[in-house]
């Protein structure tokens, strides 16, 4: 049998539960991230300035995103913010990187951390660079959204 109280816990329970529902403020349930292994022909590949800058995007997730970024000899890459914190690991190359005013000489093994919204510009030594670039989530990465696709006739 059903006391009071028993009526008045359910009605609660219902409300709690049902309203959010009926007033469009429900969640979804999330689904757990699946793991997976890329290879590099899956990578999507785009390009800037005719192929002066490259970045080969490996995988965009929810909170992170990880490409391989390649400049031309003698490129730049203008004074910029991006709203997320950044880091590069230096394949091969070297280039003058500027970090909130400061010039740091950079070359292949060295790790770059870069705070959200810092300001960063960098000039390229006279060999391709390469670097690793992390995004502590994807916002950043829009920036590519506009660049265009590298083609078979395209590729440097």
């Amino acid at each position: 049998m059903m006391t009071y109280r028993s009526i008045y816990f359910l009605s609660i329970l219902f409300i709690a539960t049902i309203v959010p529902y009926l007033a469009g403020d429900a969640q979804p349930q999330k689904q757990p991230a699946v793991g997976e292994v890329i290879s590099p022909a899956q990578f999507t590949r785009k390009q800037v300035g005719g192929g002066k800058a490259v970045i080969e995007i490996m995988k965009e997730g929810k909170a992170a995103f990880i490409g391989r970024l390649t400049l031309a000899p003698n490129g730049s890459v203008p004074q910029h913010r991006d709203p997320t914190e950044e880091y590069l690991i230096v394949q091969s190359g070297k280039g003058e990187l500027t970090l909130d005013g400061i010039i740091h000489v950079v070359k292949p093994g060295d790790v770059i951390y870069m705070p959200a919204k810092a300001e960063v510009s960098f000039k390229n030594g006279s060999e391709p660079f390469v670097a690793l670039q992390i995004f502590a989530g994807p916002s950043s990465a829009r920036k590519y959204d506009r660049w265009a696709p590298v083609t078979q006739s395209s590729k440097p």
